[in-house]
């Protein structure tokens, strides 16, 4: 038996109701979670300056190794997965809490290991459809670049428009 409140819900009623279950669920399903679409966003975005400042002189059968660090130590496990499986045929990427992680210290130059470059990518603005993000380059002690990778919204993805490296400053 269909009953509200005690009274009986006919065939009208019964349809009724359910359609406003329906239209409630999709209008449920349809409205984006922020966090979710800011963690998408982060990751389109990390994924297109690996892409950008990958080393492409690895040898073709190998696949260039990238290390990534958040600049605050930390890249939310969500970006990660969201980068590793955009890119998995493409670029060895792995992520670290901390540059050392990445570095082989045995070694005068102190390169990166696998023969690969490390990223640390500083914070993502949280608005805007054209960004800029730092991000410091390095492969060995002498060979490191601080730079600016500029990032536009072209629906559905974002594309590096420009990357510009930034002066040091003389030791």
């Amino acid at each position: 038996m269909n009953t509200r409140c005690g009274r009986r819900l006919g065939p009208a009623g019964l349809v009724g109701a359910l359609g406003l279950v329906a239209t409630l669920s999709v209008a449920a399903c349809s409205e984006s979670d922020p966090v979710e679409e800011g963690t998408a966003r982060d990751a389109a975005v990390v994924e297109q300056i690996v892409r950008e400042l990958a080393d492409e002189s690895a040898e073709p059968e190998d696949l260039p190794v990238v290390y990534v660090v958040g600049a605050d130590g930390t890249i939310s496990i969500e970006v990660q997965a969201g980068v590793a499986a955009a890119l998995v045929e493409e670029i060895d990427v792995r992520f670290a809490d901390e540059r050392i992680e990445a570095i082989d210290e045995s070694v005068d130059e102190r390169p990166v290991r696998g023969d690969g470059v490390l990223l640390v990518v500083q914070d993502i603005p949280v608005e805007g459809e054209a960004i800029d993000v730092p991000v410091d380059r390095y492969v060995t002690f002498d060979d490191g670049q601080r730079m600016v990778v500029s990032l536009e919204f072209v629906d559905p993805d974002w594309v590096v428009t420009s990357t510009v490296e930034l002066e040091q400053p003389d030791a």
